[in-house]
């Protein structure tokens, strides 16, 4: 026979939404009626840290009872004390805890339906409004601090007053003013391709793949776009393959190579007599060395090569 959970009269007790009720342990089958005591909420949580949190909850939540403002403006509260870095949880973690609010509002702003696309922009968005701060290991950072200090070297240089600067001669200037011209045109072409990459990184990171590739392609970043093509449909490949052959110049044995390799004729193939076309034995020689799904088309294109030369 299975026992009986509560083998005597207990207390009962149940939160309701502005009270506590408790009900005292008696027997009224021996004419001790129970006791309903009926506590304020608010005295019970007198004490505790939450109190504030827990009386600004719109709860209890019911359908068509509780409106959805009221839970979307707590919802706003909690994640603009949490930027605070106030709260219950204190300091620790307090981007995680805003993220959590703000996720919560979102998914009542939009009835529970998120796409991707919505909590990346929230994760965006959050990242533009608060700094990521990594916090180094104490560890690492002492083992850096005497590691700094313990191998002081002392260099000949620094025995030369600080105030003389060294005077280059005639030659490192030259020198000097060549590299610098080169290194500032290095350092334009950096910028030019980072200023590229970042734009492409915003296009992936908010869910626009399709603008990515055609930027990727715009400017040139052929890496970035036959690796999204790949990914994509038979069509976007064949599209991209298609520009980046169109990309290579015509003159190169590189697009002959890749035409080859594509199944289609390779222009050097009908126009190798022309001056401007080079010498066709590279031409020749990379259809030579690289043999393809289509040695037909090879062959017929390496005749017209040899023929029209």
């Amino acid at each position: 026979m299975t026992p009986f959970k509560y083998s005597t009269a207990h207390v009962k007790g149940t939160l309701s939404a502005r009270h506590v009720v408790v009900v005292r342990a008696a027997y009224p089958a021996d004419g001790r009626p129970a006791t309903v005591q009926l506590l304020p909420l608010a005295a019970a949580t007198a004490r505790l840290p939450a109190r504030a949190h827990l009386l600004a909850y719109p709860g209890p939540l019911l359908r068509g009872v509780t409106h959805k403002k009221s839970v979307i403006e707590y919802c706003s509260s909690r994640a603009a004390e949490a930027a605070a870095g106030g709260g219950a949880g204190g300091a620790a973690d307090p981007l995680g805890r805003l993220l959590v609010w703000e996720l919560l509002a979102l998914l009542l702003r939009q009835n529970g339906v998120v796409v991707g696309t919505d909590i990346a922009e929230l994760l965006m968005n959050n990242a533009r409004e608060h700094e990521y701060a990594h916090a180094p290991s104490p560890r690492i950072g002492s083992r850096a601090g005497s590691g700094a200090e313990g191998e002081r070297v002392v260099s000949p240089e620094s025995n030369a007053r600080p105030d003389l600067p060294l005077a280059p001669s005639a030659g490192e200037e030259g020198a000097e003013g060549e590299e610098g011209a080169e290194g500032e045109g290095a350092e334009r072409a950096a910028a030019t391709e980072a200023e590229a990459l970042a734009r492409l990184r915003d296009y992936l990171i908010y869910g626009n793949r399709q603008e990515a590739l055609e930027w990727a392609m715009r400017c040139g970043l052929w890496g970035h776009a036959l690796q999204l093509a790949a990914h994509g449909e038979r069509r976007t490949r064949a599209a991209v393959a298609a520009r980046f052959l169109a990309a290579v110049p015509a003159a190169d044995p590189l697009h002959t190579l890749y035409a080859a390799l594509a199944a289609r004729m390779p222009p050097a193939a009908t126009c190798a007599a022309e001056e401007r076309w080079g010498d066709w034995r590279p031409h020749a020689a990379i259809l030579l060395a690289n043999s393809g799904a289509r040695p037909d088309l090879e062959r017929r294109a390496l005749t017209q090569l040899v023929v029209t030369r």
